[in-house]
Order: structure tokens, then C-alpha cells, then sequence
């Protein structure tokens, strides 16, 4: 694909402004200013309650449980969920000897506040049902994923009934997909991928209802290939089933590999953009020259890095795809038409950034049309400018990510 050209386009078809947009932000990050200035004595505390509130979803743990038999794939699973390879330095150790005598916890590496813990299977004299859910914790846990290569058993349906009477969340995978695909066309000449998906969905469903399970919800996985089969879906539905106070810790935490996951993480970021705002508006209000300047620029240096990584688009994660397609850094970043990651090179280079950002967005009526005099003033023209210049930023990061996404697919 030409992604110069793809970027050539999107520029030309790119809304100049969008006056809603700007005005929300403005309006979120001058309330907050106006309803804590007069708590605060310091603007450094009112910084600090942001941030803290900015940055709460990184504490915001989230436990999965993920439960069969030896040889199933659970080890493999967990480096996938966490955009591991089977090699990488903290993955979890893969082979079909390795039978799990204790509950083991697998963090993710960028966001550890996700963690994955690998149970031993139920039904084993080791872990007899009798004392089972008392000896993994069965309460502590917030989603069940369980867990074959084959087909549910009895001691599968007779764990998912307990988690389901326990209000929990709990998913049926059934794991190394392409496996039985391949050999499938090893075996017959006219295999059709999409029948046999669909008939041992059906099965398995069926097996899972015969066994009383009510309303059960299965995932054909693959766990060598996330990008197909079921395990986009199952992201979509850890998210969309995660309580509302824990849905964008999940949104955040997990890695995106689909286009509607990086739809949702623009939605979560965009509504992050009046905080940022709110904390460059806070550099306005420092009296000491320059130092607003900078309060600004480590803002929206900061929110970049985070856009890039939630994308990404970070070198670290462009790292990977470099390998993979077996080109440089450089090369890839070139190919892609990445700006994202220039704009902080130079003074120069952001304020020509910022800049275009302000003019675009036509922010200066907003500024002009509040009555305040004094400091407050500059704060608040500094609000509806900083929320342009951020809804650009993350405009670029997403447009890149849509771009470095179907790199990778093709």
C-alpha cells in the first residue's frame, strides 16, 4: 500500500477545526480550574490531584484466571494476551511438560496491573473438585477463561457453573485453532475453513448446554495468530463485560490488534484530553517566566508518549513489526510516513506544531468571549489552545497506527 499517498489523503479530507470538540475541552478544564483554585493554595496541588487521577487506571488491577489441563496452550495464551513471543524474556514458559502445581501469576509487562494467573486443571488428584476452588482462590479473581485443545469435559462445565454462581465472568477457549485447521487440509481436499469454524463452535456450544451450563460464550483461538479467528473478540468482550470503574484500565492495558481496538482507545484517550488541558492550563498560572512554557511542553510531550505507546506506534513496539517484516527502524518509520515522533526534535519543530494546531482549530474567539482579567486570562486562553494541539497530536498517532496496523495485516 502507498501510505504516502493514504497520508497525502487524510490531510486533504482533515476537518480544519472542530469548534464542539474544543469548546468541551475548554469547558472541562476551566471548570475544574475554577471549582478546586479556591480549595487549593498551591496550583502544584491541584497538579498533583490531576495527575493522580490521570494516572489511577495504572492501579487499577485487573485478575484473569485461566484454567485447564497440561498441554493446552494456557503458557502460549498468556504471552499472546500480552504481546509476547513464546522467547521473549518474560514470557511464560512454554511446553507440554510443564503441569502448573500452584496458581501462577503472569503480569504484563507495560501495565502490570494486568495480571494473568495460569491455575492447575480441576478433576487431578492434586486438585480434586472437593477442595479446588478453596485452594485457587475462586473469588479473587475478576473473568475465568477456560481452557482446551479438544473439547469441554464434565469438570470444565462443573467449574464454569460454580464461577457463574459466584456472579463471575467466564469465557470457554477452545485453543491451537490452526492446528486442527492444517491438518484438516492435510487430510481432506476440499476442507472449508469457515463450515469447519462454525460446526465446532456449534458443538461446543452444545456440549456446554447439554452439560447445564447456561449461556455459555466460546472463542476459537489461535494463539501463534491473534489477529484472526476469535481473539479479537475476545478482547472486545473482556472490555465490554469489565465493570464500568475497570473498563478503561482494560482499554489501556490491553495491546491493540484491530482496528475497533484502536477505535477504542482514541475514545478513551480523547476524553483524557481535557486533564491534559486542565494541567497546561496550570502552567499559565505559574509568575515566573519561561516556566509555564515549559509546564506546556513537558505536557504535551508526555501525551504524545502515551498516545504513541497505547497505539503502538513507540519505537519499542515498531521495534517488533521491524523485525518481523524483516526491514530496519528507520526503514519502517520512512515507509509509514511516522511524524508523530519529530514533532519533540526541536523547539522549532513544535512550535510550528503548535502553531498550525491553534490557527486550524480558530480558538481565539473562545478565549475573547470570557470576562476574567489577570493571570486567569492567559490560563484560559491557554485551555482551548492546549485541547487543539492535543486533538491533533492524537489525530496523527491514531491515523499512523491505522496505518501501521494494515502494514502488518498485509
Amino acid at each position: 500500500m502507498d501510505f504516502r499517498r493514504k497520508k497525502e489523503e487524510e490531510s486533504a479530507s482533515a476537518p480544519k477545526g472542530s469548534s464542539a470538540a474544543i469548546s468541551e475541552a475548554l469547558f472541562q478544564g476551566t471548570k475544574c480550574i475554577f471549582e478546586k483554585i479556591s480549595h487549593l493554595a498551591k496550583a502544584s496541588e491541584m497538579e498533583n490531584e490531576i495527575r493522580r487521577n490521570m494516572d489511577e487506571w495504572k492501579t487499577c488491577t485487573i485478575k484473569i484466571a485461566i484454567s485447564g489441563s497440561s498441554g493446552t496452550g494456557k503458557s502460549s495464551f498468556i504471552n499472546a494476551f500480552r504481546g509476547l513471543q513464546d522467547y521473549d524474556t518474560d514470557a511464560a514458559p512454554v511446553g507440554t511438560n510443564e503441569t502448573t502445581m500452584d496458581p501462577t501469576v503472569h503480569r504484563h509487562p507495560g501495565y502490570p496491573n494486568i495480571e494473568l494467573w495460569d491455575l492447575p486443571g480441576v478433576g487431578t488428584p492434586t486438585f480434586p473438585k472437593e477442595t479446588y476452588l478453596r485452594k485457587i482462590n475462586v473469588d479473587t479473581y475478576d473473568f475465568f477463561l477456560l481452557m482446551t485443545c479438544t473439547r469441554f469435559y464434565d469438570d470444565d462445565r462443573w467449574l464454569a457453573k460454580e464461577i457463574i454462581s459466584r456472579k463471575k465472568r467466564c469465557y470457554f477457549l477452545r485453543t491451537k485453532i490452526d492446528d486442527d485447521i492444517r491438518n484438516g487440509k492435510r487430510s481432506k481436499k476440499d476442507f472449508n475453513t469457515a463450515e469447519w469454524l462454525e460446526d465446532n463452535k456449534r458443538k461446543s456450544l452444545k456440549d456446554l448446554y447439554d452439560g447445564g451450563v447456561s449461556n455459555p460464550v466460546v472463542f476459537l483461538i489461535s494463539s501463534a495468530w491473534p489477529m484472526q479467528y476469535d481473539f479479537v473478540a475476545l478482547q472486545q468482550q473482556l472490555i465490554d463485560d469489565s465493570p464500568a470503574l475497570k473498563r478503561e484500565a482494560v482499554v489501556l492495558s490491553l495491546t491493540a490488534i484491530s482496528e475497533k481496538m484502536l477505535k477504542g482507545k482514541l475514545e478513551v484517550l480523547k476524553s483524557r484530553i481535557g486533564k491534559h488541558s486542565t494541567l497546561a492550563v496550570l502552567g499559565s498560572l505559574v509568575p515566573i517566566p519561561i516556566v509555564g512554557w515549559k509546564v506546556n511542553y513537558a505536557v504535551m510531550k508526555n501525551a504524545v508518549e502515551l498516545y504513541r505507546e497505547q497505539f503502538g506506534i513507540d519505537d519499542k513496539s515498531l521495534m517488533k513489526v521491524a523485525h518481523q517484516k524483516c526491514v530496519s527502524l528507520e526503514k519502517l518509520k520512512q515507509d509509514l510516513c511516522l511524524e508523530s515522533d519529530k514533532i519533540f526534535r526541536s523547539q522549532g519543530d513544535f512550535f510550528n506544531f503548535c502553531e498550525e494546531a491553534y490557527d486550524q482549530a480558530l480558538v481565539g474567539t473562545f478565549a475573547k468571549a470570557i470576562p476574567i482579567v489577570g493571570s486567569i486570562i492567559s490560563a484560559v486562553k491557554t485551555a482551548p489552545a492546549a485541547a487543539a494541539i492535543q486533538n491533533k497530536l492524537l489525530d496523527l498517532c491514531y491515523k499512523e497506527a491505522c496505518r501501521a496496523f494494515q502494514y502488518q495485516s498485509e
